[in-house]
């Protein structure tokens, strides 16, 4: 999903697409897309359908559900400057998911968030697609180039597994 800011015609505005027959009113810069479902806006032009499908309709099984409150606050408060792609300090660096991000991209990403949490997977080697229960808002943050060194690592809680015979049995298959 990286690309130069603004350097695609279908960055400027938001555009609506279609992904396996659901409406997707969707928004990006490049570094961060956010996509809402819809029942209709204007359509996209020369976009990359063919990826943008592939986003929206993506699933993963590793997705863990993160307190989005634990998220904003790791982030931090976004703030009234913009952002642009090449300014990203050390201390603006984070680690989340096991690729280096920029904490205040992030924060803009979930400042107007009303939902408690939200599923976080790796979409890619260097993205990580978030969305909300019910599926009606999903939104991706493309990663920075290079690792993660000493920057501060979100610890995603992992849930607590079931020990109940009959949970482990259908985690397995087993009816």
């Amino acid at each position: 999903m990286r690309y130069s800011s603004g350097s695609q015609p279908w960055h400027s505005r938001p555009f609506s697409i279609k992904a396996k027959k659901v409406q997707w009113s969707v928004a990006t810069d490049g570094f961060l897309l956010v996509a809402l479902r819809t029942a209709g806006a204007s359509p996209g032009h020369n976009v990359p359908k063919d990826e943008l499908e592939s986003m929206l309709t993506a699933t993963s099984k590793s997705a863990v559900e993160i307190p989005v409150s634990d998220l904003k606050t790791w982030a931090g408060e976004p703030t009234a400057a913009l952002i642009s792609a090449g300014d990203v300090s050390p201390e603006h660096q984070g680690g989340l998911l096991g690729i280096s991000i920029d904490r205040r991209k992030l924060s803009y990403l979930l400042a107007p968030v009303p939902f408690l949490t939200v599923s976080a997977w790796l979409y890619a080697s260097d993205t990580i697609g978030f969305e909300s229960e019910g599926g009606t808002w999903r939104a991706f943050l493309a990663g920075l180039s290079g690792g993660i060194d000493e920057e501060p690592v979100f610890q995603v809680q992992q849930p607590k597994r079931s020990t109940s015979v009959f949970d482990l049995a259908e985690e397995v298959g087993i009816e």
